[in-house]
């Protein structure tokens, strides 16, 4: 933004606001069935992942990197997301099966993590 662009005085820089573009081409919604968080004291990193039952195998499709504060800042707005919906919908019932096989992929992850 250039002298000529900038707001002429406060009234105007008030009304600007932030822009949140998505881009139109190859801007596809990836399924997800396997989410983990790993920390480091400067940061964490989020792993996605599709799990293959027949397979067995659990492949992570994508990786994304946050600052501490970030991520608290996206946990907390994910608490907010889960409250509104099961407060509209109804509380979302994680069996003990899912549960388990979350752990059980969790710890393998771990394990790989350990060795590398």
């Amino acid at each position: 933004m250039n002298k000529m662009d900038q707001p002429k005085d406060k009234r105007d820089r008030e009304t600007l606001q932030d822009q949140i573009q998505i881009p139109e081409t190859s801007f596809n919604i990836l399924y997800i069935d396997v989410a983990f968080a790993t920390a480091s004291p400067t940061g964490f990193v989020l792993d996605f992942g599709q799990k293959t039952p027949q397979l067995r195998i659990t492949r992570i499709v994508s990786r994304i990197g946050m600052s501490p504060m970030h991520f608290k800042m996206f946990a907390k707005m994910l608490e907010g997301q889960l409250r509104e919906f099961e407060a509209r919908f109804g509380e979302i019932k994680i069996s003990p099966e899912a549960q388990s096989e979350m752990d059980k992929v969790t710890e393998e992850l771990k394990k790989k993590r350990n060795e590398s």
